[in-house]
């Protein structure tokens, strides 16, 4: 007989698919995370340029300039 049965064989693929399986998940939850950490980073990002452009720049720099 061989070193590993059929069984054997079959355990061991099982158990690497399993494992292949999990590493999947593990990566696609880590992918949602970060896809989530960046649309959020972006929306502040938007929100942060559409105020500065209400921001009268001259008016600032003077007031800057005088304190």
């Amino acid at each position: 007989m061989g070193l590993f049965t059929r069984s054997t064989l079959d355990s061991k693929i099982n158990g690497a698919a399993d494992l292949g399986q999990r590493a999947v998940r593990g990566a696609s939850d880590a992918v949602d995370s970060a896809s989530g950490q960046l649309r959020s980073l972006l929306d502040d990002l938007e929100s942060s340029i559409q105020n500065a452009k209400d921001v009268d720049t001259d008016k600032l720099r003077k007031e800057c300039s005088r304190n």
